[in-house]
């Protein structure tokens, strides 16, 4: 009997150590552990509104928020639809080598003050040749993206000030 009774013990505590190794494996390690925070890390958001042009005028126009996530060596430009995510954009700029990349395209800077405003965008082209590629870029590492080929981030000063479209 008092062997049948030690032989139940050892089985329930097996089987609440089982239970135990369970949940802590099953438990995300972000909840176990302390997230860590990255000092160097800042995010800033902005209101866009892309103006896509065609021919000339205006074909359509979106409002988008813009994240601006700064890190040690990059500093990325998140364009978020708040409608319809499959539209989202992200740029990310080297600093130590000051290229643009945008998905498989990577650009790099060719005029520094391209275009002229209270902020002065640089003219980013493509690294490779591109076949029907989104086109050249003006860039601004405070403002990001003004001009993607046909399309046009604006904010309300630049869409009083920018005569658009500027690139043609």
């Amino acid at each position: 009997m008092r062997n049948q009774k030690k032989i139940f013990i050892l089985i329930g505590m097996a089987v609440i150590l089982t239970i135990a190794i369970t949940i802590f494996i099953g438990t995300p390690s972000e909840k176990r552990t302390y997230k860590q925070t990255n000092k160097e890390t800042e995010t800033i958001i902005l209101k866009r509104i892309l103006n896509i042009y065609e021919n000339d005028s205006v074909k359509s126009k979106t409002v988008y928020e813009l994240k601006i996530i700064e890190r040690d060596s990059v500093r990325i430009y998140k364009y978020i639809n708040p409608k319809d995510s499959t539209r989202n954009i992200n740029f990310r700029y080297f600093k130590w080598n000051k290229n643009v990349i945008s998905g498989p395209f990577e650009y790099k800077l060719s005029i520094s003050n391209y275009y002229q405003s209270k902020l002065n965008f640089d003219k980013y082209e493509p690294i490779e040749n591109m076949i029907d590629g989104p086109g050249l870029i003006l860039f601004n590492q405070t403002y990001g993206i003004l001009a993607w080929g046909d399309w046009y981030f604006l904010n309300s000063e630049t869409i009083s000030e920018v005569d658009l479209p500027i690139l043609k």
